[in-house]
């Protein structure tokens, strides 16, 4: 079966690396799919492990299984729609930018579901929920 794009909230990446054997570390772990997060969410992730006391080579592992693409002079304004929370603005145009079907996250109320499934075709599912949509169409 042919990879298809998703893409991972900073708090699954966060989840992967503190459980091993959680669903977020399961999805990172899965070679079917192409995993994207931003130069924006690598700055926050970088914060978020120093205040866990993670060793940044911790981090560089979690994100090698990724692809990272670069948010370059957004109007972050733009996706203030899609998003409770305006700090995930971003979030939701790295999902538009990776052409991704999926955004994964654990903050679900944080965001505009039905508004982004309408104007960009992503649906937007918890770790949880995206696994069993995967086994359930036997993709792993």
């Amino acid at each position: 079966m042919k990879p298809f794009n998703v893409y991972l909230d900073s708090d699954v990446l966060v989840s992967s690396y503190l459980s091993f054997t959680g669903a977020a570390s399961l999805l990172l772990n899965q070679d079917n799919l192409v995993k994207f997060y931003t130069n924006i969410q690598e700055n926050e992730l970088k914060i978020v492990f120093e205040r866990l006391s993670i060793e940044p080579i911790q981090l560089f592992q979690t994100l090698k299984k990724c692809t990272r693409i670069t948010l370059k002079s957004l109007n972050l304004d733009l996706y203030s729609k899609y998003t409770i929370d305006q700090n995930d603005r971003h979030i939701i145009a790295g999902a538009v930018a990776s052409d991704s079907k999926y955004l994964i996250s654990y903050n679900l109320k944080h965001f505009r579901l039905e508004t982004i499934k309408r104007d960009f075709s992503i649906n937007t599912l918890s770790p949880a929920q995206f696994l069993q949509f995967l086994r359930s169409t036997k993709q792993i």
